[in-house]
């Protein structure tokens, strides 16, 4: 089976910090990634676990503190929303807001300017996904 939709799962990742590089906020996490033919996170297909950054340009975030495991959360493109699930790629210019929920219920939100979602290193498998 040729596996070629690619998602990160929100739920199921790790936030493992927030750095600054010139005016970007770099979120680095330890994510949960859905491989699929048809959708990502649905239909049946692969979990793989990689390093991904998320570059918001002239970025902010409202201190929470990492690393913190997420139990969900979304992405707010303006006009479209992303619930749980991050399409790759993702580059998006434009207003976007993201908003993490932690696994002890805090909110994290990272805000600005364009989105860029960069893989980092290669994904190792974890597991196959049975669909829902």
């Amino acid at each position: 089976m040729s596996e070629s939709n690619w998602a990160i799962e929100i739920h199921d990742s790790t936030l493992d910090s927030i750095e600054k590089n010139g005016s970007t906020l770099v979120a680095v996490l330890s994510a949960y990634l859905h491989s699929s033919v048809g959708s990502p996170g649905v239909s049946p297909g692969s979990g793989w676990s990689q390093t991904a950054h998320l570059q918001i340009g002239d970025g902010t975030d409202n201190g929470v503190g990492t690393p913190v495991g997420l139990s969900g959360g979304k992405v707010d493109l303006g006009d479209e929303v992303h619930d749980n699930l991050i399409p790759l790629p993702m580059t998006h210019d434009g207003p976007v807001r993201i908003e993490l929920e932690t696994a002890k219920g805090e909110i994290v939100v990272l805000a600005g300017n364009g989105l860029r979602v960069v893989l980092v290193g290669s994904a190792v498998r974890v597991d196959d996904f049975p669909g829902e």
